[in-house]
């Protein structure tokens, strides 16, 4: 058994989220005979053996036979990738109608875009809070499509 077989081992026995944290002892009766005799011939102990791997991955809290092993996954960028859009999301067609800002009742407000559902009625309206703040002195502006 190598050493990265250890680590591997390790990785497997926590991947599940329900094993994220767990005891180091429980930990240690966990791992394979074969992993056992690895950490014995190279004269250390789980806890010292997980000091040497990198410190995002695997951490130890507590106290004396309270030890708490905590395994945060790192994910490789073609991890984390997996499952995406290879191509941006398209836009939302419910939300594709904009109030054109020179039909806005209000100047006081900046030229964000302001969006109705596909859905709302032809000539409804909607009322915009007038935004707070020192100096402000317009009133709520309605919208309407």
């Amino acid at each position: 058994v190598t050493r990265e077989q250890v680590v591997q081992e390790l990785r497997s026995e926590m991947s599940n989220p329900k094993k994220r944290r767990i005891l180091l002892s429980m930990l240690g009766a966990a791992l394979s005979p074969g992993a056992r005799a690895y950490l014995k011939q190279t004269d250390q102990g789980l806890k010292h053996f997980l000091a040497q791997l990198p410190p995002k991955e695997f951490s130890v809290e507590g106290g004396k036979g309270q030890e708490c092993v905590i395994y945060s996954p790192v994910l490789q960028l073609s991890e984390a990738l997996e499952g995406l859009p290879a191509s941006p999301v398209p836009p939302n067609p419910d939300v594709s109608h904009f109030v054109p800002w020179g039909q806005m009742q209000d100047s006081c407000y900046d030229a964000t875009d302001y969006r109705f559902p596909a859905d709302f009625p032809e000539g409804g309206s909607v009322e915009v809070p007038t935004p707070t703040g020192p100096g402000n002195r317009s009133a709520p502006a309605t919208l309407r499509r």
